[in-house]
């Protein structure tokens, strides 16, 4: 054999320059079909189609089931945050007339009623319901006793402890009401007149008196509407009839009590109206 033919340094460098080359090639030609995904590959028939993502990764979509639970823990939640009714204390005051259907038992009526003039508290354990108390003076009106020998006048008083019941059923901007209940009436009078006496042809005498009767019942019914305000200011209007039954016999010898009276009255006034609850639960 021959001597051995060693290779020149140029051809030993272009053979390792293009060894390199390859590998290169090689490793990048993999790394693009790992990564790469067909273009006509299309998804599944039960799968969606994830959200572009805006400013960052998208959060994946909450399953059906999930989603359910989310809306029913919601509704939940809101109902649990409903709050009950609050305890609401009002302090009012109002004002009316009042007319006497029925006549006097012993006198001629001169004037079938007169003013009313009332205070009162109530407490309002529900926005619909009302428990009233209140104290009212009515002016009950004017008889005339004329007789032979004297003629009196006499005006007639009524003082009454009302304890009530309120229902409102309807909670709207103007909110109608029923109201009933019992109640003690106080009646008082003042009679004054001129008394004629014998033997004829002397001065007539001037007399004055009083009287008063301890309490008698009463009952109430009447129907309203009130206008509640945000700022606690409740105002009212409400009619309704009062039976009375009054003592006939004379007041402390002085006059005939008014008897058993039917009252037809309109009252009008205003509330101011405050949330208690905390004082009371």
């Amino acid at each position: 054999m021959g001597p051995a033919v060693r290779p020149s340094p140029s051809l030993a460098a272009a053979i390792v320059l293009v060894a390199a080359v390859g590998r290169a090639a090689s490793a990048q030609a993999q790394a693009a079909a790992t990564s790469k995904q067909p273009a006509d590959e299309k998804p599944a028939a039960g799968d969606k189609a994830a959200p572009a993502p805006t400013g960052g990764a998208a959060a994946p979509a909450p399953a059906h089931g999930a989603a359910r639970e989310g809306v029913a823990g919601s509704e939940n939640g809101t109902a649990a945050a409903a709050e009950p009714d609050g305890v609401a204390l009002s302090i009012g005051a109002w004002l009316g007339g009042s007319y006497r259907v029925d006549d006097p038992p012993a006198h001629d009526p001169l004037e079938r009623g007169g003013l009313t003039l009332g205070a009162g508290a109530a407490l309002w354990p529900a926005s619909w319901l009302g428990i009233a108390i209140g104290f009212e003076h009515t002016d009950l009106g004017a008889e005339r006793a004329s007789l032979p020998e004297s003629t009196f006048d006499v005006e007639r008083d009524l003082n009454t402890l009302w304890g009530t019941l309120r229902l409102a059923p309807w909670s709207t901007g103007a909110v109608p009401y029923l109201a009933f209940g019992p109640g003690l009436a106080w009646q008082s009078l003042d009679a004054s007149g001129t008394v004629l006496p014998f033997p004829q042809g002397t001065t007539a005498v001037t007399l004055r008196c009083e009287g008063s009767a301890s309490a008698s019942l009463a009952l109430r019914l009447a129907g309203g509407v009130e206008g509640r305000f945000d700022n606690g200011m409740v105002f009212f209007a409400e009619g309704g009839a009062d039976m009375i039954r009054l003592d006939d016999a004379p007041l402390d010898g002085c006059a005939a009590g008014a008897g058993t009276a039917m009252l037809l009255g309109l009252r009008a006034g205003a509330q101011y109206r405050f949330d208690v609850t905390r004082s009371v639960r």
